[in-house]
């Protein structure tokens, strides 16, 4: 059996594998059928007009995520005084990428790469941190794309934030019943806990955490501002090149189209995705695409963009991040078979 450590986790790579392969092909084959229904079918290929170079393209701003991601993690491991190679690095982000296929979106890989972190030497507390600054940089991100986005807002993004607004102004009254619920639900569920045997038993794992947290926030705190601006900086630059992956894809099929707006009403797509409790949001990102997009795209156009959109960003990504896993340890596992000769030798 073949297995793959990682940190305290271990894996059947064959049966992650097997699974793997299984779920891209029923997520390839449901979302060519969502395209295929939401064009009843009518797709027009006379109006195609494809450019090799613009799709090319697109396969390759999808990859910069990798490289991106994985200086991110640079830049934190040299704060932190840890060692961590450009490899290392690029192999944590694309195992993060494999090991979303298990989870919700809105949890992602998170797991896999705290498991690598601790597994490059990271404790607990710093693994939990950096998992936190990147959702903090993603939401940084996402706000700023979304004020830019209202600020330039078409009469059909005006159209779809409209509900919105009107249910935030209707029960903003609401509010401050919430957060006392929530107050009240909070004390109520440490008293549970307290009485709980399992509590006590975690409850020295939890302070320790506790503690390596507030160490590394300190030191974050006072020396990490710089890494951090640079950090969110190559974060914004990550998801631009995401975003930049349905631009070129559309300019590579000869659609004519405000650029500008479909890179910006992609948050919207995003953001819904989080929500969608599949892994990868499957299923669900093709719906908020297609509700995000319909009165913009040609709608004999549009089932080939929702799918090649959803392909090349997501089960590409996957197989892609599977095959260079695949290689990587087929030749470690050579090298320590030529360690083994040399030392019979």
């Amino acid at each position: 059996m073949s297995t793959l450590r990682i940190g305290s986790l271990q894996w059947d790579w064959d049966k992650v594998l097997n699974r793997l392969i299984l779920f891209v092909t029923i997520g390839v084959l449901a979302n060519l059928a969502f395209s295929f229904w939401i064009t009843d079918g009518h797709i027009s290929w006379e109006q195609l007009k494809f450019h090799p170079a613009y799709f090319l393209l697109a396969l390759l701003l999808a990859l910069v995520p990798w490289l991106t991601h994985g200086f991110r993690l640079l830049l934190w491991a040299k704060l932190l005084r840890h060692q961590l190679s450009l490899r290392q690095a690029v192999q944590i982000a694309v195992l993060t990428d494999v090991g979303s296929v298990v989870t919700p979106t809105i949890v992602g890989g998170a797991p896999i790469k705290i498991g690598m972190l601790k597994k490059h030497g990271f404790h607990s507390g710093e693994a939990g941190i950096l998992i936190a600054i990147a959702s903090l940089e993603d939401i940084i991100f996402f706000v700023l794309v979304g004020i830019s986005s209202l600020l330039y807002a078409s009469p059909v993004q005006q159209s779809m934030w409209m509900p919105v607004w009107e249910g935030i102004l209707k029960k903003g009254h609401l509010l401050p019943y919430l957060m006392v619920g929530l107050g009240v639900w909070t004390f109520s569920y440490q008293v549970w806990l307290k009485k709980m045997s399992f509590w006590k038993k975690w409850q020295k794992k939890l302070r320790r955490l506790w503690m390596e947290t507030r160490v590394v926030l300190r030191f974050i705190y006072r020396k990490g501002w710089k890494t951090f601006l640079l950090s969110a900086f190559t974060n914004c630059l990550q998801w631009s090149c995401r975003f930049m992956v349905l631009l070129t894809l559309i300019k590579s099929i000869g659609i004519e189209a405000n650029y500008l707006e479909l890179f910006f009403m992609q948050w919207m797509v995003y953001l819904a995705m989080a929500f969608v409790p599949t892994p990868g949001a499957s299923g669900g990102a093709e719906a908020a695409f297609y509700f995000v997009y319909k009165s913009i795209l040609p709608e004999s156009l549009l089932g080939i963009v929702v799918a090649g959109w959803r392909i090349i960003t997501y089960y590409y990504i996957l197989l892609l991040g599977v095959v260079l896993l695949q290689i990587g340890r087929l030749l470690q596992s050579s090298l320590r078979k030529k360690e083994a000769v040399t030392n019979r030798l």
